[in-house]
């Protein structure tokens, strides 16, 4: 349960965040890939400020709403190898272009930053439990866009 004092400092920091959204200092295009043309989807906005503001200990669910706003590259192939999926995707075509500088504005410092062939990747710890692994917000950048984002946890191992 949230004390009176931390819940106003949230209500502070969430308005004072949709008043800088709302002065144009983050926008875009959904209908194009072109930056700085219209805004983004209020669905991200809103889902951004949620998980922001969640415990960084459990947002779970806040996280997969993350998840479902991000833009989205095309399938070009699918494969089922027998212990997995293998997919292509298109990363010339997202659904929308999102910046990694826009991403640290809707959802903070990211946990963990990796790079791996060209790739720039975010983790967000999403939920923490004892001392293994924690399940993360993954989110892929190319080009400096958003390509792709997962949930990514501990595997867990049968004998």
């Amino acid at each position: 349960m949230q004390t009176k004092r931390s819940y106003l400092g949230g209500v502070f920091w969430y308005l004072a965040s949709q008043f800088w959204l709302g002065a144009g200092a983050i926008q875009g295009n959904c209908a194009t890939n072109e930056i700085g043309v219209d805004k983004y989807p209020d669905s991200l906005i809103s889902a951004s400020a949620a998980f922001k503001f969640a415990s960084t200990t459990n947002r779970y669910s806040e996280a997969e709403t993350v998840l479902k706003v991000l833009p989205k590259c095309p399938i070009t192939f699918e494969k089922d190898t027998g212990t997995g999926v293998v997919r292509g995707y298109d990363f010339s075509k997202p659904s929308y272009t999102l910046p990694s500088k826009h991403v640290l504005g809707f959802l903070g410092e990211p946990s963990l930053i990796t790079t791996n062939s060209g790739a720039l990747h975010y983790y967000y710890i999403i939920r923490q439990s004892g001392t293994g692994e924690p399940w993360s917000l993954c989110i892929e950048f190319r080009n400096d866009r958003v390509v792709l984002a997962k949930l990514s946890g501990p595997v867990s191992r049968v004998y």
